[in-house]
């Protein structure tokens, strides 16, 4: 959840119904994030706002001063199969020792190139993962290597 107009009242929500929240302020009080990668599925999780000289506060930046190498995060609402396609993707370069910056650039083209699976087509799924709409939400901050 992104609150736009206090970004230090963002939080992630961790699990469905009555489940504990994450908050920003939760994220810059603990200790340090010793993470390559933080990676936030949630939507609109690279939103913050830009607070007086400060720069853009949200989730993205407090993962990474609190240490996270680099965040990979999204700039706006796409349902979860484009998501999981892309971050499969993106988990293989890795797993192939791709650097971050090429492997979010290596899994965006191979969604350019997919078309929906007749599985997709047969479970009524008009998403469409070669559409720029779900694989151009993901960005990433940080050290890119």
């Amino acid at each position: 959840m992104v609150d736009q107009e206090d970004p230090l009242n963002s939080y992630l929500k961790i699990g469905s119904g009555i489940a504990p929240k994450l908050s920003t302020m939760g994220i810059m009080r603990a200790p340090s994030v010793r993470a390559r990668l933080v990676s936030l599925a949630a939507c609109d999780s690279a939103l913050g706002n830009n607070v007086g000289g400060n720069g853009l506060l949200g989730l993205t930046r407090e993962f990474q001063l609190a240490g996270a190498q680099s965040v990979l995060a999204t700039l706006w609402r796409v349902s979860d199969l484009p998501t999981q396609q892309l971050r499969i993707a993106i988990y293989s370069e890795l797993a192939v020792g791709q650097p971050l910056d090429l492997a979010l650039a290596h899994a965006q083209r191979q969604l350019l190139h997919s078309t929906p699976t007749l599985w997709e087509h047969w479970l009524g799924s008009a998403e469409d993962p070669g559409d720029p709409y779900y694989w151009s939400r993901f960005s990433l901050s940080g050290s890119l290597y």
